[in-house]
């Protein structure tokens, strides 16, 4: 892994990059009061929306990405 002092010269929008390729993360959320949970790539930009979180584990795995749950 990357030590953090090489870390320090990363520009903002590369840092965001970060694990764009092997990352997807996965949230609960609300949509017009229904519970629901949200897939975002590694740079926060929103994939998809699915009904329960086994339903965004499973399309997050079949695309061959690591899911990480956000709360």
């Amino acid at each position: 892994m990357y030590g953090v002092s090489k870390l320090e010269g990363v520009a903002v929008r590369n840092f965001a990059a970060l694990g764009m390729e092997y990352v997807a993360y996965i949230k609960p959320v609300r949509v017009r009061g229904i519970a629901a949970y949200a897939v975002h790539a590694a740079d926060g930009t929103p994939l998809s929306l699915f009904a329960d979180r086994d339903s965004a584990l499973a399309a997050v795995r079949q695309h061959d990405l690591s899911p990480v749950s956000l709360h």
